[in-house]
């Protein structure tokens, strides 16, 4: 989906301020891995103080409670969920915002976090609720007499022994074709109720409201409002009961321009919340290998780190580059080196745990973090790598095969240790394994 006067081959994050409407990308634990302009202004804190946070650290309670709820609901179903949110601004005001969400997967398809989009939609509330005043209004007896004297009298058997001018207006039928008729016998219908068992009630001391809709003598459809009211016991032919009725016509083409308006806007937030998704997705992969990029591994890892910590796990990371890659490009083309790339990334998804988080550095250079792990299972894993790629051959659409083996570097991460220099040590033991002839491993 293509927004007017956006081009989408600039940077996914500067793409995303440019969205006409709130908007946030959260990580699986639901702290804020990115926001737009429009959402950091609705909560009044600047971006930088958004990004790592969770909603109980940006809002109040009153606000992070249902947030969290639902961000938990769209995780749960794994489809898009809105839901709507009445806030009160500081001056006293008070806005609804209209949220929907997306669940964001990772390049494996698994669960990585939540997409969202909110716009203010609080004219939209407030003409729901003009609404209703139109309708409670135009269904009371006192309002209907006055102002429509859209009224009637049954017997007890439900048949029409008066009907005023402004009823007969209203269903399209002079009194001479009403007079002795019921709601049945005229073909009108009633909506979720049987007439016959409205007079049950009506003669029970019980007033009945229920709506109906019948079709008029020029073939126009009506719809309309009616209240039944029992006069008592009646004496011979007197009538039994009293009806008013209030037209709804007005009434339901305001709420048919409600629902159509309110479907276009579920469609539009709908698609907003997959183009977020799609701008996050290509802010933190590679294009060519749909690895993570460097910036979102240095990102995970800084949260898997804290984890570790937390825990008490070991946690290791690997260096890994293409022995040789140089001779490649010039020997068989950039279009044969991305082959190489490509099939580098595929056998290390493959010999990978599901929990490792793999991702193309840069280049020929890759880094891959491994939690729950010692550098020497560490180790063990990376030889098991290291044996995958040198048996791989690429073959090139000129028939031509590429084999080619990569050297590693190892290194565990300590828990007080800060990144840096953890993957400065790592590109030191690959340093050391391409000096001592590549295509091995060493650890550090």
């Amino acid at each position: 989906m293509n927004l007017p006067g956006i081009d989408l081959n600039m940077d996914a994050a500067a793409l995303g301020q440019l969205l006409p409407y709130a908007a946030w990308v959260k990580d699986i634990h639901l702290r804020y891995r990115w926001v737009n302009r429009h959402w950091a202004d609705m909560l009044d804190l600047p971006v930088r103080q958004i990004i790592g946070r969770s909603d109980a650290e940006c809002m109040p309670p009153w606000l992070a409670e249902p947030m969290g709820r639902a961000d938990c609901t769209t995780l749960a179903r794994g489809e898009p969920y809105g839901n709507e949110v009445m806030v009160q601004l500081q001056d006293g005001r008070q806005r609804l915002w209209r949220m929907q969400r997306q669940a964001v997967l990772d390049t494996e398809g698994n669960l990585d976090g939540v997409a969202g989009f909110v716009i203010d939609a609080t004219d939209d509330w407030r003409a729901r609720r003009e609404l209703k005043k139109l309708t409670l209004q135009s269904s009371g007896w006192w309002q209907s007499l006055k102002s429509h004297a859209l009224v009637a009298t049954l017997t007890p058997q439900g048949r029409y022994s008066y009907v005023s001018e402004h009823f007969c207006r209203l269903v399209g039928c002079p009194a001479s074709g009403l007079l002795g008729e019921n709601h049945a016998t005229l073909g009108w219908i009633a909506v979720g109720v049987d007439f016959h068992h409205v007079l049950a009630m009506a003669s029970q001391g019980n007033p009945v409201r229920f709506e109906f809709a019948g079709t008029r003598s020029n073939g126009q459809r009506f719809w309309a409002q009616s209240l039944v009211i029992s006069l008592g016991t009646p004496v011979g032919d007197e009538p039994q009961f009293f009806e008013i009725v209030s037209d709804l016509g007005e009434v339901r083409e305001v709420t048919q321009k409600l629902s159509a308006a309110n479907a276009q806007l579920t469609a539009a937030l709908n698609e907003n919340v997959e183009l977020i998704a799609r701008l996050d997705h290509l802010a933190r992969t590679d294009p060519l290998t749909h690895l993570l990029n460097r910036r979102s591994f240095l990102e995970r890892a800084a949260q898997e780190q804290a984890r570790s910590a937390r825990l008490q796990q070991p946690l290791s990371v690997l260096a890994l580059d293409i022995d040789h890659f140089k001779q490649v490009n010039d020997a068989f083309g950039h279009a044969a080196g991305d082959q190489v790339l490509e099939r580098l990334a595929e056998v290390c998804r493959e010999t990978c745990r599901i929990i490792d988080i793999v991702a193309r550095m840069g280049g020929e250079e890759f880094s891959i973090l491994l939690p729950g792990t010692g550098p020497e299972q560490a180790q063990v894993l990376a030889e098991r790598l290291r044996l995958a790629l040198a048996q791989q051959t690429v073959v090139l659409p000129d028939q031509q095969r590429i084999s080619f083996t990569i050297s590693i570097g190892v290194t565990g991460w300590g828990a007080h240790e800060l990144l840096q220099p953890v993957l400065e040590r790592a590109d030191q033991a690959l340093y050391q394994a391409k000096s001592g002839g590549r295509n091995r491993v060493i650890s550090l």
